[in-house]
């Protein structure tokens, strides 16, 4: 079994975003098209307003889980979601907390719940 690295690509359908705020129909087939056969596509939104500034987002946005994740562990317990709050909506789980998929084993991942504020 083959894995893939950072530069390994899919063939998934490209759907454009501009085509679909102007309600092209058929960009809603192959949007719907993609869906139904793959499950996932490419949103490509270099054509709309604001495309630039939504990808230096996306950029700033993935820096920011990349440093979140790269904390050292200490620090990221500062932020243990079972110690923020019972209803566990934000804060650090780490890896191996929880029971995972398989019988009597725990979990492979960590995650940040981070909440949405206006």
């Amino acid at each position: 079994m083959s894995s893939l690295n950072s530069s390994s690509k899919v063939n998934l359908k490209i759907i454009g975003l501009q085509n679909l705020l102007k309600e092209d129909k058929h960009e809603y087939t192959k949007l719907l098209q993609a869906v139904k056969e793959e499950g996932f596509f490419y949103l490509d939104f270099r054509q709309i307003d604001h495309g630039a500034a939504m990808l230096n987002t996306i950029e700033r946005m993935f820096k920011f889980q990349e440093d979140l994740f790269n904390l050292p562990q200490d620090q990221k317990m500062n932020y243990d979601v079972d110690s923020l709050s019972y209803m566990k909506l934000n804060g650090y789980k780490p890896k191996g907390r929880n029971f995972g998929g398989l019988e009597g084993k725990k979990d492979g991942f960590e995650s940040w719940a981070v909440g949405f504020s206006e």
